[in-house]
């Protein structure tokens, strides 16, 4: 039994993993953003901001894990 390779599911998958990382990347980014405003203003929206950048975070290190489940 042989199986063929479909060359338009690695090209999808190729697309689906830059568009993960991309958003990986913008997750990232704003999170580390978030906290640099919760350094700064810590006052005002410290324990929010601090809480959004830690979902961030979690929410950026899933997709690396899901990227790096995606075959190529």
């Amino acid at each position: 039994m042989t199986v063929e390779h479909d060359p338009r599911a690695s090209i999808l998958s190729v697309n689906v993993a830059r568009m993960l990382f991309t958003l990986e990347v913008f997750c990232a980014g704003f999170g580390a953003g978030l906290v640099g405003v919760a350094i700064a203003r810590w006052d005002l929206i410290g324990v929010p901001a601090l809480v959004a950048a830690a979902g961030a975070l979690v929410l950026a290190i899933g997709m690396e894990w899901v990227r790096r489940r995606i075959p190529r």
